[in-house]
């Protein structure tokens, strides 16, 4: 019995091996054909196309610093803007969140980018963020959940985590 068990086993193994020598490559030829037909649908359907996206130079760029603080389940959020581009201050926005994230506090610096200043000002409505210690990511949407801008900063911080909330610039 043992020695059936072992020929079925081999027969087996070997099987499989093989199987799989003659798959990978049959597998890598077929994903060739149909990439290649991807993209030929793909460039002939403007329907199927990736949506262009905006070039960079059309999001300003202002400099921000600002503060965070988490109590684990609740955080508060304030950005200043230094330079609004006229050579003032801007305006400063608060925000409160619920998420998930180490209690601490955060100062940081950073740009806020965006393609409308005063349209971030008026239609700001909500925010999240991402912490991971030195790094601090703030992303601000209108009402109908479209990115009205963004902040990338540099932190001096114990903070990570994640969430979002309301907020608004005063």
């Amino acid at each position: 019995m043992k020695a059936v068990r072992k020929t079925v086993s081999k027969s087996i193994a070997a099987t499989v091996a093989v199987a799989t020598v003659a798959a990978i490559p049959a597998g890598v030829v077929n994903a060739a054909v149909l990439d290649s037909g991807v993209d030929i649908m793909l460039s002939k359907n403007p329907a199927l196309r990736a949506p262009e996206l905006k070039n960079s130079d059309s999001e300003q760029q202002y400099p921000v610093h600002g503060f965070a603080a988490s109590f684990i389940f609740y955080q508060t959020v304030s950005i200043l803007i230094d330079d609004d581009g006229r050579g003032r201050a801007g305006r400063t926005f608060e925000g409160e969140a619920g998420g998930i994230t180490t209690p601490g506090a955060a100062g940081f610096v950073g740009v806020l980018f965006t393609s409308d200043l005063e349209r971030l000002y008026r239609e700001t409505v909500s925010f999240e963020y991402n912490a991971v210690g030195p790094y601090l990511n703030i992303n601000l949407f209108a009402g109908d959940g479209s990115l009205l801008g963004h902040v990338q900063s540099g932190a001096i911080s114990i903070l990570v985590g994640i969430g979002g909330g309301n907020g608004t610039w005063l």
